[in-house]
């Protein structure tokens, strides 16, 4: 722990045993908790010690980096990270680390992290690497302290994930295949990662593309080079490796088409995925079935070749590194790791992963159960030698056409991502459809519904959203596609409805008698009544139009729309500056405790979260004050209406 954190721990440890009263949790256990948030925070908040802890600091530690990195068995022990941090503020506060309003916009910005933190750790979507192989280690009740109980299960847990996506168990072994049948009955892809039944929607390109792709890659270039060369035969040792002679032959006539000293790989690759084989004496090399099939293939057949090698290049990188360099390796666990890198991969396809994340995860289950001394001297000792093994393999996956580098491929940032091409997520979830995990593709663009497209926007980019929207509105006229928007907005989460609203919008003056349709709709009315108010050209200075002037339950409305978008983009806890000024756009000053009584009565689900919201961040005391009031009641309403009327609900269904 760098020693400016190492300080704060200790600071915390004396200041805890005069502070009895003012910890939430318990000093012993805030301590622990503390040795690993403290951990983490130069390298993922960039912070030289904790007195440059900043708004949104918070929230980045323990709703993106935690669930990442730490084991949590149950609910219920979030509850000790939350006791130590508020602790941690508190001591910050009292010792004048932190100025003492600093400490106190922290300590909100926690309040409002705290109802989020036990669903984001416990959501397998969130765990890195390192954590869900952890996970289900503590879960069969492996003993980290016993190396040879940790190195059976690992064997038996890669062995799960090969056979689950039908991957090469024992990277490339020659004799592989010749033990399928060893009555293994280890958990799949869906059950190792904790997957549920189905995932979101997505779409891919048509068949022809994806093999027009697939013919473009490098590697299965070089492959194809390969076995030509290897032609009708090339004499082969008793391991299947070219002799002396031949390997020079083989450097020399292909020097053209690779990078030589990748040529040991290939050659095994290529023997594993059928691109070449050994013939029946076991003394020459021919051509494999694959290489014929890829010769002539259809797109069908082109994209079952492509899928072939790319299970090779996942299942036996690593691996096949490793027996080059038994010594280096010996110390080191590098098997089996590329099926989980390509479903935590496709299950971050929208964003995609820091390539520095990808290469720490695989370092830390690579140096297993280690010391730190001697993990630190067993993977340096690799890495000087060879170079970071998940470059490695990601360098393989893009030579495929499997992944993408955004930025400086070789640089080590949070900055350079990495992410699935169509061609890497056709592939992964054909292993997740073979591990019982639907996926399901968007139907063409003329039978989507709106519905369809507003929920494909949650994981989509700007970019594809906007072109689904275009061939979507393609196969419609524009009121007919206003309809549909507007139909599924007003059942819709505020986040669809804001964005149906602005697609209406681009249709102009032609949506306008479906704007009209929408004023007996409380969900859309005060989007309508702005958009029919704009038609009117209607000035700020001008009188509102008949029929069109906001009632203060469309402000309401609208209000709580606008903040709760705010919050999942920017965060729980919103700048209060951006707060009073979303408040000022809609509500007159001195007015704000009478929108929130409308508020209170508003059937919006998501009311009291926002008041609630309000009442933390607003910088005015007093709206503060009224907002947090104005949330309890607000919550207590939504309870009455949940808890059903009459007797059985113990509560009467009037107002």
């Amino acid at each position: 722990m760098a020693d400016a954190f190492g300080a704060a721990l200790a600071g915390f440890r004396r200041w805890a045993k005069t502070a009895q009263g003012k910890l939430s949790g318990d000093a012993s256990a805030d301590a622990e908790e503390l040795r690993l948030l403290l951990d983490y925070m130069p390298d993922y908040l960039g912070i030289a010690s904790p007195a440059e802890l900043r708004p949104g600091h918070i929230e980045h530690l323990l709703l993106d980096v935690y669930p990442r990195k730490v084991i949590v068995e149950t609910r219920e022990e979030t509850a000790e990270t939350i006791d130590a941090m508020r602790d941690f503020l508190t001591y910050l506060a009292d010792s004048r680390k932190l100025p003492e309003d600093a400490a106190r916009l922290l300590e909100r910005e926690l309040d409002a992290v705290a109802s989020q933190f036990p669903d984001a750790v416990m959501d397998p979507a969130n765990w890195g690497m390192g954590r869900t192989i952890g996970t289900l280690m503590t879960r069969d009740g492996v003993d980290f302290r016993n190396q040879a109980d940790v190195d059976r299960w690992i064997a038996g847990y890669n062995a799960g994930l090969a056979a689950a996506g039908d991957l090469p168990a024992a990277g490339y072994d020659r004799d592989f295949g010749e033990d399928d049948d060893a009555g293994l009955d280890l958990p799949g892809i869906k059950e190792a990662f904790g997957l549920p039944g189905e995932l979101p929607p997505m779409r891919l390109p048509s068949e022809a593309e994806l093999a027009e792709q697939a013919r473009k890659s490098p590697l299965l270039g070089r492959l194809a080079a390969m076995a030509s060369w290897v032609g009708s035969g090339r004499p082969v040792t008793g391991d299947g490796d070219l002799p002396a002679g031949e390997l020079a032959s083989a450097v020399r006539e292909l020097a053209a088409q690779m990078d030589t000293s990748a040529f040991p790989f290939l050659w095994e690759l290529a023997y594993t995925t059928d691109f070449t084989d050994v013939d029946n004496d076991g003394t020459m090399a021919v051509q494999g079935s694959l290489a014929e099939e890829w010769a002539q293939a259809g797109d069908e057949d082109t994209l079952g070749v492509w899928a072939s090698v790319f299970e090779g290049v996942v299942g036996g990188t690593l691996e096949f590194a490793a027996s080059l360099d038994t010594t280096r390796s010996a110390a080191l666990d590098l098997a089996g790791h590329g099926t989980g890198l390509v479903v935590v991969l496709f299950l971050n396809k929208g964003d995609g992963l820091p390539v520095a994340e990808v290469s720490d995860t695989l370092r830390s289950i690579a140096v297993g159960d280690l010391s730190q001394e001697q993990a630190t001297a067993a993977w340096e000792a690799w890495v000087d030698a060879h170079g970071d093994p998940a470059r490695m393999l990601l360098a393989q996956l893009a030579d495929l056409g499997a992944v993408a580098l955004t930025g400086d491929g070789d640089r080590g940032d949070q900055q350079t991502q990495v992410l699935l091409t169509s061609l890497g997520l056709w592939a992964v979830r054909n292993l997740l459809l073979e591990s019982g995990v639907e996926v399901p593709l968007l139907p063409p663009p003329d039978e989507m519904t709106a519905a369809d497209l507003l929920a494909m926007a949650e994981s989509a980019t700007e970019e594809e959203f906007t072109a689904e929207a275009a061939a979507w509105r393609a196969h419609r006229t524009p009121e007919s596609s206003a309809r549909e928007l507007l139909a599924a907005a007003a059942g819709a989460p505020p986040g669809a409805r804001l964005l149906a609203v602005a697609e209406i919008t681009e249709l102009g003056a032609a949506a306008e008698p479906v704007w009209r349709e929408a004023l007996g709709r409380v969900e859309l009315r005060s989007y309508a009544k702005a958009a029919l108010t704009h038609f009117a050209g209607v000035t700020p200075d001008d009188p509102w139009p008949e029929n069109l002037e906001p009632e203060p339950e469309d402000v309401a409305w609208m209000l709580t729309d606008v903040l709760v978008v705010d919050a999942e983009d920017e965060g729980p806890l919103l700048d209060p500056g951006v707060v009073a000024a979303k408040l000022r756009e809609l509500v007159p000053v001195g007015a704000e405790q009478a929108i929130f009584d409308v508020m209170v009565r508003t059937p919006h689900p998501d009311v009291a979260d926002v008041l609630t919201l309000i009442g933390h961040s607003h910088p005015d005391k007093k709206v503060a004050k009224a907002a947090r009031k104005a949330a309890y009641r607000a919550a207590s309403r939504q309870a009455a209406r949940a808890s059903g009327p009459g007797p059985e609900g113990g509560r009467s269904s009037r107002p």
